[in-house]
């Protein structure tokens, strides 16, 4: 069985196959734990159905397998920040 992930970030998408993966297991740790593209978290569910991910190619594109929508970058989406923020000045002298 074919194993997808699909990055949470609406403004990315990226879809990675990792069922090769799966055969090595300190290699998909570090495939697993954020997208290669944005650094945002994967998850094996699918953004508008909530299932498991399935995912087939017509014309080359991947969509859901359940809903058969396109899982493709929302051009619309805000793209968050890579990492918290530092807070400023949180060390201050009274």
């Amino acid at each position: 069985m074919t194993h997808f992930v699909i990055c949470e970030n609406a403004a990315c998408h990226f879809v990675l196959d990792i069922s090769n993966q799966e055969r090595q297991a300190t290699r998909r740790q570090s495939i697993l734990s954020a997208c290669p593209e944005c650094g945002s978290n994967l998850s094996s569910t699918c953004p508008f159905s909530g299932r498991v991910l399935l995912v087939h190619w017509p014309g080359g594109l991947p969509h859901c397998a359940c809903c058969h929508r396109k899982l493709q970058p929302n051009p619309n989406a805000h793209t968050p920040p890579p990492g918290p923020a530092p807070i400023a000045n949180a060390a201050k002298h009274h």
